[in-house]
Order: C-alpha cells, then structure tokens, then sequence
C-alpha cells in the first residue's frame, strides 16, 4: 500500500508538472540543436550542404544515434513524448527516495515529490547555470539527468558501485551532468568513514570512464578547434552559463533570493542528519565549481574550461534544495502557527516563480527573521514584504497572472505580519496546508487550462505558424532547398527537414565543434543578426537586393520573413506570422556555407 501511494502520487505529480509548465518538441532549443543530428541520421539525404549538420561528427552524446534507431520504429514525436513522461515520473520517483533518505521522513518525501513537481529550478529554470536536471522536453540531458539523480540517491543508500556506474552512464549521454557529480562525490571521500567502499565505486567508475575516453578520442571536429574571438563570441552568443559580467538585473535578482534561499533549507535541514557530513561536502565542492566557472569565465577565458560550464552544477544544488525545503514546509504545516503556513506558503509560491520577481526576496528576509530573528523583526519583515507587494501589485494589470501572485503573496505576508511566530491557531493543520497549496496555485489556473485545451504545448501563436510554415517546405519543397530564416527563430530544421543559411541558435555548436564559431559569426553577420535593435530587426532591414545576394552565396531558393516586413518576391505562402518567399534562381550548391 505504501509503495503503491508513491507511484500514484509520482503519477499525479507528473500531471500537474504538465499542466503548469507544458511540454515541447521542436521548439525547445536544446531538441532544436539535436534533432536535425536524429534526422540526419535516419536519412542521409536530408541536409544537404548544411554546415551545421557538420558539427555532429564531434558531437559527444550516444543520444542522437539512439533516437535515429528508435525512430526507425515509431514516430519520433510519439517516442519523445512518451519519454518525457516516463522520466518525469521516474524523477519523482527518485525524488520520494532521496527526500526519504535525507530527512529520514515519509511525508517529507511526499512534500518533496510536490515541490518538484511545482518549483521552476527543477523544471525551468536555475538561478545560476539556467537549466535544471529535467526542462520540458525529452533530450539527452534529461537521460543524464535521471542518470544522475539516480546516483545521487544510490550513493546517499552507501551503494557506491551502482552509484558511480550510473555516472558512468551519464558520461555518454552528457558528460558535464556527470563530471558534475563526480566533483561532489571527490568532496566527500575525505574523511569517509566507509573510504574503502566508496573507493570501490571510484574504480567502477573508471573501468567505465575508459571506454567513454576512448570513444571521446574517435570524434573528431571538423572545424579545427577554437579561434582567438572564441570566448567573445560565446559571450555575445549567449552569456548565461559561462559569463556574470553578462548576466541582466533580472538574473542576479534571482541569484539574490534563490541561492541564500537554497543554503538555508540546506544547511538547516541537514543538520544533525545522518548525511550531514556528505551533504556539506557537497556545499563545498559547489562553492569550488562555481569559484572555477567565475575565474575562467571572466578572468582566464580557457575555451576548454569555459565549456565545463561549473555554473549549471547548480541543477544538483537546487535538487537538494527542493528536498530540503519540502521538509520544512512539511515541519512548518504540521505546526499549529499561522506565521509558519504564511511563511511555507511564501516559499512555496517563491519556488514556482519563473521571472524576476521580488517576492521571493522578501520571502529570503522572512525565513532569516524566522529562523534566527524575534518576534517584532518577523512582523517587520512581513509588514516590509506586504508593503513591497502591495506596490508592486499596482504597477500591473488586475488581470494578469502576475499580479495574481503579488496578490496571494500580499496575502501570505499579511497573515504573517498579524500572527508573527507565537500566535497558536486552533483549526487542523492540515487545512491550513490545503488552503495555502489552492492559493498558491490559484494565478496558474488559466495557465493549466490553457494548456490542457492546447495540447500541453507551449507554442504561442507565432511558434505555431512558424511551424506550419515548416510543414509547408517539407511538402512542397525538395529536400536539397535551402532556406534564409528570420535568424532569432529557431528549430526550422525540425519540421521542415531542409537546410538554412544559418540560424543565432546554431551557435550553440562551437561547444562541442570550437572553430564552428568563425563562420557562423560571418553567416549572422550576413543575416544582419549582430545588428543593435535585434537579430529579428536586422534581418527585417534586409533589402531585396540583399536576399536576392545571400540567395546566390548560400545558394537558397526561398527566404522566410515576417509579414510585417513584406518583400516584392513571389510569395509562394503565407500565414498571420509569416511568408515564405521564392528567391531569384539560384546557382546549384551543395557545399555552399
């Protein structure tokens, strides 16, 4: 019965995760890179002259072959979803299990399925490298995810072996998930009480390391390694993982709330735990990796170690954050005092933000007065954080979702502010618990309905005519045309299966092809995408004269632009977004760029 009651609510737990933050196929970048590689590989004529398509031959993941063979024997939509839904619910799965073996308590672990299923840093988002363990679509860094997840948990149960097997796993799906842990797990070998056992896993782990270098040393980049404008250009293709002087306001007002947010549930729920002493190793090798990532980020830009990426170590920190704040949500509700259910309803609330908020800030300051300020400061604090609320809330229209969440969070702050942290209620906590979990998900009602009546997809109206457009090449163009695209859209690949010129998100291949940068910085250059007002706006700005050229270099034969910058060309269709347009004819290329 017991076991039954934590895959059910695993079950229902991957539902809800549904609901709130939807699912996608080929619009979510990290599938976008992957998927022409799956297609490519399923049909060798697809692609034709593509030079993206070229950086697969040192790309370091078995996924992309997995996916192409899988493919050979159901749809690949139908297989990534399903996917996607197994690991969710195996993730949770494995959640209840650590919850368990951190807190040592079950309905903690219950609490910790919810949260994990709620909080944006285990589905969206994270404060520092950006991407969680598991995002919303089915990719090879969700199997390392898992892969992960599943070690951590093995290795917290003392079975060393399995655990750092499963790392070994991890290496071939995506090795940074893996070296990731591996520094945690170096973290906690000194001073190991069972150093012997966990010297074992180490040695598994380097019998299955062998065979992963070995496999490395066969790729090889076929665009020679990186360039002096390496670090420059990664920095101006995207600077969230690797560079803080890049970073914007909104992010370090995540860091601001989230990370302290995380090391106090931590640190106060691990202590005098069984796995205290490993758990504050691990804070350690945190604080070691994200040191590394500031130094060669800013200060030594080595192109090797800036793609280590260090920052996105913090998938695993907020893991254990989720768990460690489940159970003191947990400790909090089965209290009878309403300035702790406000407080975990806060929390609560914070965790599912996804945007630069300053609700969870105030959240940080009350917890700080809970846990080590008096009675007057915990009323201050609320008092401050309703004031903020209230102000906040009026700057947005009453009927957005976000002026929903001021609105419950002002409420949260006022119970707190009323009852400060000695007032006894005398109603059953687990009301309390119910009342404060429908508040909380009360702004995302419409979201979950907009998504239930939408087919969980999170395409808005003109991801979805981008995609129709796609559809429309597949069918009415050859395989071998080539397309310019609007450079800030992405995933045209997917659908269409048809070359571009190139797109901003390509970038993304100098991590695993350095040199890779040098000419895609020319194609976005000829895109007009380094242009001030945007890669969209650039692009707009080209003339017919120019597309007509950057037809006859990159030997496309249509161009796809937004109606709202229209071209005299042919339009050969058009939907409310979108027009696809036939170029003058083109010289025959098939090694064009």
């Amino acid at each position: 019965m017991k076991t039954t009651a934590k895959y059910a609510w695993a079950a229902a737990m991957t539902a809800l995760t549904l609901l709130l933050f939807g699912y996608d196929f080929g619009l979510d970048p990290n599938l976008a890179q992957v998927m022409p590689y799956v297609r490519r590989l399923a049909d060798p004529s697809l692609y034709p002259g593509d030079v993206f398509l070229d950086s697969f031959s040192s790309f370091p993941s078995l996924y992309p072959a997995a996916a192409a063979w899988l493919g050979a024997h159901a749809p690949l939509e139908t297989l990534h979803f399903a996917a996607y839904l197994a690991s969710r619910f195996l993730f949770l799965v494995l959640v209840f299990g650590l919850a368990e073996t951190l807190t040592g308590s079950r309905r903690a672990a219950f609490a910790a399925v919810l949260l994990a299923a709620l909080a944006a840093q285990t589905s969206v988002l994270t404060p520092l490298g950006e991407d969680p363990l598991l995002k919303t679509s089915f990719f090879q860094s969700t199997l390392a995810g898992l892969a992960v997840t599943a070690s951590l948990l093995l290795f917290l149960r003392k079975k060393y072996v399995p655990a750092f097997l499963a790392l070994g796993v991890a290496l071939f799906v995506n090795g940074l998930l893996a070296l990731f842990l591996a520094a945690l797990y170096a973290a906690a070998l000194p001073g190991a009480p069972d150093r012997r056992a966990m010297l074992r896993g180490w040695a598994a782990l380097g019998l299955a390391a062998l065979p992963w270098l070995g496999w490395l040393l066969t790729l090889h980049n076929a665009f020679g390694g990186p360039g002096p404008d390496y670090a420059a250009l990664l920095k101006a293709w995207y600077p969230g993982h690797y560079f803080p002087s890049g970073w914007d306001a909104g992010k370090w007002l995540r860091i601001a709330a989230f990370v302290p947010l995380n090391l106090l549930l931590i640190y106060g729920g691990a202590a005098g735990a069984p796995e205290e002493r490993q758990v504050r190793a691990f804070l350690k090798a945190f604080y070691a990796l994200w040191a590394a990532a500031l130094v060669f980020g800013e200060l030594l830009p080595l192109p090797r170690l800036v793609n280590l990426q260090f920052f996105r170590s913090d998938a695993v920190f907020c893991l254990l954050g989720v768990i460690f704040a489940a159970d003191f949500l947990r400790a909090r509700f089965e209290s009878r005092e309403p300035g702790g259910w406000a407080l975990a309803g806060l929390l609560l609330l914070s965790f599912m933000e996804t945007g630069p908020a300053i609700y969870p800030l105030c959240a940080l300051a009350l917890l700080l007065t809970w846990l080590r300020g008096p009675g007057w400061a915990f009323r201050a604090a609320a008092a401050a954080g309703a004031a903020a609320c209230a102000w906040q809330a009026l700057q947005l229209p009453a009927v957005s979702p976000e002026h929903k969440k001021y609105a419950v969070a002002l409420l949260f702050f006022g119970v707190a502010a009323l009852a400060g942290k000695s007032y006894k209620a005398v109603f059953r906590p687990a009301l309390a618990a119910a009342l404060a979990l429908a508040a909380v998900l009360l702004p995302y009602l419409p979201l979950a309905g907009y998504r239930a009546s939408s087919g969980l997809s999170n395409a808005g109206e003109e991801n979805r005519n981008w995609i129709k457009a796609q559809n429309w090449a597949r069918e009415n163009t050859p395989p071998s045309a080539v397309f310019l695209v609007p450079p800030d859209t992405s995933g045209f690949r997917v659908f269409s299966l048809r070359p571009t010129a190139g797109e901003w998100l390509d970038g993304g291949a100098m991590h695993w092809a350095p040199g890779f940068e040098r000419g895609w910085a020319g194609r976005m250059s000829d895109l007009r995408a380094w242009d001030p007002a945007g890669a969209g706006a650039g692009y707009s700005s080209l003339t017919e004269a120019d597309l007509a050229a950057l037809g006859r270099k990159y030997g496309a034969s249509y161009a796809a632009r937004r109606r709202a910058a229209p071209l005299s060309f042919p339009p050969v269709y058009s939907n409310k977004d979108f027009t696809l347009y036939a170029l003058p004819a083109a010289q025959p290329s098939n090694k064009a760029f």
